[in-house]
């Protein structure tokens, strides 16, 4: 319902309908749809969802399995740029976020930055306190 209601404040009308996963993937692989959301684990995208809506390309499984074994957070995000780029061309869709995330700290934190490094857990080893 956020998420709708941010839309509707840009002229963009959204019904919201719950579907089981089957209807969503035949519609998905239909083109059936104008814009659907739904959630995702990333650990399943190289098999389990992908083939789901009939999609195989072997250079997203193998950048899945890099990003499953980066250990840096930066390669990691580096990774997944790669995947949207390939996503961007070759698949009818658009991924929409509609997680918010809040994180409080202190003004004297430094070493955070939107968006790839605004999380505080995430990217704690390059956070340091500056001295006021």
């Amino acid at each position: 319902m956020y998420v709708q209601e941010q839309l509707r404040r840009i002229g963009v009308r959204m019904d919201i309908a719950a579907l089981d996963r089957s209807v969503v993937s035949q519609r998905y692989k239909e083109n059936d749809f104008d814009s659907v959301s739904f959630s995702f684990n990333t650990s399943l995208l190289r098999t389990t969802q992908y083939s789901s809506i009939g999609y195989d390309n072997p250079q997203i499984f193998k950048l899945h399995e890099y990003a499953r074994t980066a250990i840096n957070p930066d390669e990691y995000y580096a990774i997944y740029r790669q995947i949207m780029a390939i996503h961007s061309q070759e698949l009818p869709h658009t991924f929409l976020y509609p997680y918010v995330f809040f994180y409080a700290v202190r003004k004297n934190i430094r070493g955070l930055s939107s968006p790839f490094r605004a999380d505080p857990i995430k990217y704690m080893e390059h956070l340091w306190i500056e001295e006021e």
